[in-house]
C-alpha cells in the first residue's frame, strides 16, 4: 500500500497555492494505485524525478547490455506519464536506471533510444534532460540528469547558473539526493525534489539503513532538508533481494503557499 505524505512550504514568489506531486522510483511497477492517488490529490504540477522505468536506452523487450539479463519494460512508466499529463503539467528528469541500471562504468555514453523519446513526447510529459523550462504560471522547472553515464560519473551542472538566473520560483528535479551537499546546496534554488534512496530500504528508529551513493546509515533518504530539498521514498518494492521493511512506498505532495 502506498502512503501519501504532505509537506507545506511558504514562498513569496508564489502567486497562489501550488501543489506539486513528487513521483519517484516506480521501476515500471504497475501504476494504477499511483494514478488513483494523483487524481485524488489534484496537483498543479507532477514532478517525476527518475527511475520511472528500466533502461530507456533499449526498446521494450530487449535485454539491456551489461545488466541483469531481464528484458527492458516500459509500459507501466508510460501509462503513468500519460495519466499524469492528463491531470496536470508533468515534468520528467532522468535517473540512473533510465540509462544504465546499476552498471555505471560499463554503460558510459548510453543515451535514450529515439523511439522512447517519442513515446515520452506523445505522453504529454516534458522531458528535462539537463535543461529547464518556464511555465505559464511563472515557475521555472529544471531537470538535472543522473551523471552515471558520463565518463567521470559526475552530473552536468554548467547549465544551472542560467537556471538560477530568474526572480521566479525555481523547482529542480534531481534523482540523486547525494548530489545535494556537493553540487546543489549553495544554489539559489527554491525547491529540489529527489528520490533514488528508496527510503533507505530498511528503516529502523526513523532512519534508513542503506542507500546507493550514500552507503550505510545515509542522511538523505526521506523528508525535508534545509527547507529546500525533499526526498521521496519511492513507489516500488525494489532493492534486489533485500525487501523494504518498516518503509512504505510513498507519494509525496508539496503545498507551497505565499
Amino acid at each position: 500500500m502506498i502512503k501519501t505524505t504532505v509537506y507545506r512550504l511558504r514562498s513569496p514568489k508564489i502567486k497562489r497555492r501550488l501543489r506539486i506531486a513528487l513521483v519517484s522510483d516506480l521501476h515500471d511497477a504497475p501504476s494504477r494505485e499511483v494514478v488513483k492517488k494523483l487524481i485524488k490529490a489534484e496537483p498543479d504540477i507532477v514532478a517525476v524525478v527518475g527511475d520511472l522505468t528500466s533502461r530507456l536506452d533499449c526498446i521494450e523487450g530487449d535485454v539491456p547490455p551489461n545488466d541483469t539479463g531481464k528484458a527492458a519494460r516500459h509500459s507501466g512508466a508510460f501509462e503513468l506519464l500519460r495519466a499524469a499529463a492528463s491531470l496536470a503539467p508533468t515534468y520528467y528528469s532522468l535517473g540512473n536506471h533510465e540509462l544504465c541500471g546499476h552498471y555505471y562504468r560499463q554503460n558510459v555514453g548510453r543515451v535514450c533510444r529515439a523511439e522512447n523519446l517519442e513515446l515520452i513526447k506523445q505522453s504529454g510529459a516534458v522531458l528535462l534532460d539537463d535543461r529547464f523550462v518556464d511555465t505559464e504560471s511563472g515557475i521555472r522547472v529544471g531537470g538535472l540528469t543522473s551523471g552515471h553515464t558520463n565518463a567521470d560519473l559526475v552530473p552536468k551542472t554548467d547549465w544551472l547558473d542560467e537556471f538560477c538566473n530568474t526572480d521566479g520560483f525555481k523547482l529542480l528535479l534531481c534523482h540523486h539526493p547525494e548530489y545535494y551537499p556537493k553540487y546543489l546546496r549553495g544554489l539559489d534554488v527554491d525547491l529540489i525534489l529527489s528520490g533514488h534512496a528508496h527510503g533507505g530500504q530498511i528503516r529502523l528508529f526513523g532512519r534508513g539503513l542503506y542507500a546507493p551513493g550514500q552507503g550505510v546509515l545515509p542522511k538523505y533518504t526521506s523528508g525535508i532538508f534545509d527547507g529546500k530539498m525533499i526526498v521521496g521514498r519511492g513507489l516500488a518494492n525494489t532493492g534486489g533481494i533485500i525487501p523494504r521493511l518498516f518503509n512504505r512506498r510513498e507519494l509525496v505532495l508539496i503545498d507551497v503557499d505565499q
